[in-house]
């Protein structure tokens, strides 16, 4: 599996929307030029470094891959709703099975007095 948790793909809007402001960043030599394009976009340059020190972590050397991550996310969607489904129809069979376990059980409890009622009336004629 490709996705570690939740945040793999909504981290990829911060990296790719940011990626040209830190790209330009980076290629200011000037530093008093760069300090001012930092100071206007701090925000956006710091998406990014937060986006790519996850991607960092998380995958190592792996590539960044949004494509693939879409679909195993699409395909995992999928999967809990088949098994929301049938989580849901195993539990209509658990409280079938409940009732006729019940029923058992009280037609046990039947039988068994009704055994005892025919007992008692054996040893009285006797």
């Amino acid at each position: 599996m490709l996705l570690r948790n939740t945040q793999t793909v909504p981290h990829y809007e911060y990296y790719k929307n940011n990626k040209a402001v830190y790209q330009e960043w980076q290629s200011i030599t000037k530093p008093k030029k760069k300090d001012k394009f930092y100071n206007e976009h701090r925000g956006e340059i710091t998406l990014f470094e937060t986006a790519k020190k996850y991607y960092s972590t998380t995958l190592g050397d792996k590539k960044i891959t949004p494509k693939a991550w879409r679909k195993e996310l699409a395909e995992l969607k999928q999967a809990h709703q088949n098994e929301l489904k049938e989580i849901d129809r195993l539990a209509e069979d658990v409280s079938a099975m409940e009732t006729i376990a019940y029923n058992i059980d009280r037609l046990a409890k039947y039988e068994d007095k009704q055994h005892e009622v025919q007992k008692k009336r054996t040893y009285e004629l006797e």
